[in-house]
């Protein structure tokens, strides 16, 4: 076994003042009686609500703090993606950076120099190798920190949500490098709400709720029970204020408040979801990226929108002012499907929510009438069927030549 973690408990001290009382001491089990083992090649999924637990484990895992109780056997050295920017020195180039790394990875500069090229190709950072990362914008920081934890030679390769902003094909490229470091014997702890990404590198994961282990199993069950909402029935306005952010989020300008079009919907339904912002810092918000992904009850993501892709990329944010995106049909079978939703302002990451806020889609049909043997598939998009063809569709001209 290369990792082995045995009744792993941490317990910090909170301090809190109390009216006319002295400070009193309180305190929070972060972890508690947590346990289980890997092998070499082996890949774990971790998910949970935020605050369960699942940032703690991995920094334990990586040492950066230490077990109240428990114990922790590692076999090898380990490589810790815990949050934007870590094992970074801002002040450093990329190339300084990577040489770094690998120094406290245990390798020599010869062996780190020899995949420089396959860590600056990743990473596409070639341009800006020789600029200190502090330069770097959150996109180039990230492929780069990615890059040289799969590149270099670490045997266990800790991963905390860093690929949760990471544009589409930079997370497609990280699914497929992730599975070549189970290929060659790497050991693999992802954290993170893409479930489609636990889905497609991780086959066995761990539900963490509350510091202690509720589920451990195969991935597809283990997202089951977590995407199984804490109420019977969706809320048709939801307070986003009221949920646990992640701690690496600078907030200065937050979502506040959401609101469905309806309680509920039919496939032919038209669509609407709303939002409010909520100003932090007292300051000017423009080139707000508004973003909402919606994930069926397996954690697939069924389709993303965002106002850049409309072509609204600039939007001077007011006090009072309401957001939205609204579909003219949603086309989605009967189910329940969960948002996600995120935040970005004058070009910084500023707030994501992707816990409890789903809707359902009950009984229907867009076309109109029930087909004899059901509608199949995940969506009823509207369509034609044409009769009545013009005969220069088959032209050579326009036939594929693969055809």
């Amino acid at each position: 076994m290369v990792i082995q973690v045995e009744n792993l408990s941490k317990y910090y001290r909170l301090k809190t003042s109390q009216p006319n009382q002295a400070k009193a001491e309180q305190g929070l089990w972060a972890l508690r009686e947590v346990g289980f083992s890997l092998a070499a090649g082996e890949a774990l999924g971790i998910v949970g609500k935020n605050g369960s637990g699942k940032s703690t484990l991995l920094k334990l895992l990586a040492k950066i703090t230490q077990p109240t109780t428990g114990t922790i056997r590692l076999k090898g050295t380990v490589s810790a993606l815990l949050e934007l920017g870590t094992g970074f020195h801002q002040d450093l180039n990329g190339y300084e950076n990577i040489l770094l790394n690998g120094a406290i990875l245990g390798m020599k500069p010869a062996q780190v120099k020899a995949r420089l090229d396959e860590i600056v190709a990743f990473a596409e950072v070639a341009s800006v190798l020789y600029e200190p990362i502090k330069h770097y914008s959150s996109g180039m920081q990230q492929r780069l920190a990615f890059a040289v934890a799969a590149h270099l030679q670490a045997d266990i390769v800790l991963i905390d949500e860093v690929l949760a902003v990471g544009d589409w094909a930079f997370q497609q490229r990280c699914t497929q490098k992730m599975k070549a470091m189970r290929q060659e014997g790497k050991t693999l702890l992802v954290v993170s709400h893409d479930l489609a990404l636990l889905r497609n590198n991780c086959p066995k994961a761990i539900l963490l709720e509350a510091g202690r282990i509720q589920t451990h199993d195969t991935t597809e069950n283990v997202i089951r029970q977590y995407l199984q909402p804490s109420s019977p029935t969706p809320s048709q306005v939801v307070a986003l204020h009221h949920f646990a952010r992640q701690p690496q989020v600078l907030q200065e300008i937050v979502l506040d408040t959401l609101a469905f079009s309806a309680p509920h919907y039919r496939p032919q339904d038209a669509f609407g979801l709303y939002f409010s912002l909520r100003a932090v810092a007292d300051k000017p918000f423009e080139q707000l990226l508004l973003g909402l992904d919606v994930l069926d009850g397996y954690g697939n993501r069924l389709f993303h929108l965002s106002n850049f892709f409309v072509g609204q990329p600039t939007i001077t944010h007011q006090a009072n002012q309401i957001y939205g995106f609204e579909l003219p049909q949603l086309g989605l079978k009967p189910g329940r499907y969960h948002c996600y939703l995120y935040l970005e302002a004058n070009g910084v990451l500023q707030d994501w929510i992707t816990e409890n806020i789903y809707f359902d889609v009950l009984e229907g049909n867009i076309y109109g009438f029930e087909p004899a043997n059901g509608v199949k598939g995940m969506f009823q998009p509207p369509f034609q069927f044409l009769t009545r063809v013009p005969a220069a569709v088959f032209t050579p001209s326009s036939a594929s030549p693969n055809a």
